[in-house]
């Protein structure tokens, strides 16, 4: 991520996935290279449920980290 962040265009794409990574540390990251773009939220996939309620779990966890 640190490579990457300087090249980004302004949007960096979100999801839950705790067995493959903690997004509250990724988001500390971007704050720390003082990212100030967009993150756009995945919400559908494997696990199915309510998307709105999906959505609700994953800005929840952005607005308590960024």
């Amino acid at each position: 991520m640190r490579a990457m962040f300087p090249l980004t265009d302004g949007n960096c794409h979100v999801k839950l996935n705790p067995a493959r990574y903690d997004l509250p540390a990724a988001l500390a990251l971007t704050k720390e290279l003082g990212y100030k773009g967009l993150y756009s939220i995945e919400a559908s996939g494997a696990g199915g449920g309510d998307p709105h309620e999906n959505v609700q779990k994953i800005y929840d966890v952005l607005i308590a980290n960024i």
